[in-house]
Formats: C-alpha cells, sequence, structure tokens
C-alpha cells in the first residue's frame, strides 16, 4: 500500500515517529503498519 503512513497516521505521522525514536529507538514494537523509529518520508 502506497502512503500507508498518512492513510494510518494522517498528520500526526511525523510526530508520532519522533515519539517512536524517544521511547523505542530499537523498534523492538514492531509490526508491518508500525512507525518507524526515524521519519522517512
Amino acid at each position: 500500500m502506497k502512503d500507508w503512513s498518512d492513510l494510518y497516521y494522517g498528520e500526526n505521522f511525523k510526530r508520532l515517529t519522533q515519539v517512536k525514536a524517544k521511547y523505542d529507538p530499537e523498534d523492538i514494537f514492531n509490526f508491518p503498519q508500525s512507525i518507524p523509529p526515524v521519519y522517512k518520508k
């Protein structure tokens, strides 16, 4: 699915990646549609 991050998280995606980087930098909580620890868009 192209642009899944926009469809799932909308305008919150960038902020959520910052939260992910702070609290889960090793990407322990990972699944196919999870938020990556670094914003790559």
